[in-house]
């Protein structure tokens, strides 16, 4: 069981003897296995590759990835994943040695939280609404997009000036590529009130003072 020279001396019941000599060797080199810098998902890197790197021991090799609750992933050197977890490699040589590393995979997918504020209105007095956004949440820095009901974008800041009535929908998206998006309603009233001074009157040496009698409605 030891790896060593091993020699067989015969000697015959005549006193002749001869002899032979085997060598031993032993090959018990493990693998090295290196699974990789850990990795992230996010919104928009949906799988990562694990790239592990084996060196030493002997070829070929056999691989065997297994996730955290121990279900094998797969049989390469390489694979991809779409799952958060511990991901476990096993390489193992062809002299049966092996060795394993683990390589962790997180997952960041966290939504900003947007409000695009309140209902505003335009009137003959007020011309322009400023939309006032609050973001929190998600991750920073974020990105802003501004769109009417044409889904025209109008405003690539947190808040805009607008001075036409409309639904604008504001979608924030953060720095790991997940969105969130809130509407407000901009509406208009400038509907004029409808006048009649009344009719025409007339001053006279008896007649010295006349009721102006108006009619106002609608606006």
């Amino acid at each position: 069981s030891s790896p060593g020279t091993y020699t067989l001396n015969v000697t015959g019941a005549n006193g002749c003897w001869s002899s032979d000599s085997v060598v031993v060797t032993q090959d018990i080199a493990p693998p090295s296995v290196e699974a990789g810098p850990a990795k992230q998902l996010t919104c928009n890197v949906t799988s990562v590759l694990l790239d592990a790197t084996v060196t030493g021991g002997t070829s070929p090799f056999t691989y065997s990835w297994t996730n955290s609750t121990h279900q094998v992933v797969g049989n390469t050197e390489d694979i991809n994943v779409s799952s958060p977890g511990t991901y476990t490699l096993n390489v193992t040589g062809a002299n049966g040695c092996w060795s394993t590393d683990s390589v962790i995979v997180t997952q960041d997918i966290s939504l900003p939280s947007v409000n695009a504020g309140p209902d505003k209105q335009l009137t003959c007095n007020v011309t322009s609404v400023l939309l006032d956004a609050t973001v929190s949440g998600g991750q920073t820095p974020y990105t802003y997009s501004w769109k009417n009901s044409s889904n025209v974008t109008v405003g690539a800041t947190q808040d805009i000036t607008v001075t036409s009535p409309d639904t604008y929908t504001l979608t924030v998206t953060g720095a790991n590529g997940c969105s969130n998006s809130d509407s407000v309603v901009v509406t208009q009233n400038i509907s004029v009130p409808s006048v009649n001074a009344g009719p025409d009157k007339e001053l006279t040496c008896n007649v010295t003072s006349v009721l102006l009698d108006a009619t106002v409605s609608g606006g």
